[in-house]
């Protein structure tokens, strides 16, 4: 009886330790995009045929293609959060991630910008991409 009860209360204990160190706390949402992330950027998608251009500037973030439009935030739509090593948030609800990373294109390497968006992940560069994946 004891054992199980010494047992149990190992068991509580640690359940509420580890819960208690997997709060993080609020981070203020900013106006402001930040300067890393700004920048006309490109992808092209294959099966469109087409390049996106993505225009970020310091208080709004713009799509090319119409099927992204919706995605467009300007103004007081623009909440930026910094959502750790994830990246930055942009928007409010279902918001893209935006994270710089290096990324070996044609055997050099390029900073790109790693667009996350409902699961699906996009690479834009700064130059305008020719008619290849990567």
């Amino acid at each position: 009886m004891r054992k199980s009860l010494k047992l149990a209360l190992v068991f509580i204990t640690i359940l509420s330790v580890l819960s208690i160190g997997s709060i993080t706390p609020a981070q203020a949402a900013s106006r402001t995009i930040p300067s890393s992330l700004r920048g006309t950027w490109y992808h092209y998608y294959a099966g469109l045929h087409k390049v996106d251009k993505l225009k970020i500037t310091k208080h709004a973030m713009k799509f090319s293609l119409k099927g992204f439009t919706a995605n467009n935030q300007t103004g007081s739509q623009v909440m930026v959060r910094k959502m750790g090593n994830r990246g930055y948030a942009i928007g409010k609800r279902d918001a893209p991630l935006l994270k710089i990373k290096s990324h070996k294109i044609n055997g050099k390497k390029h900073k790109v910008l790693f667009v996350e968006l409902g699961g699906a992940a996009v690479n834009y560069t700064r130059f305008k991409p020719g008619h290849h994946q990567y």
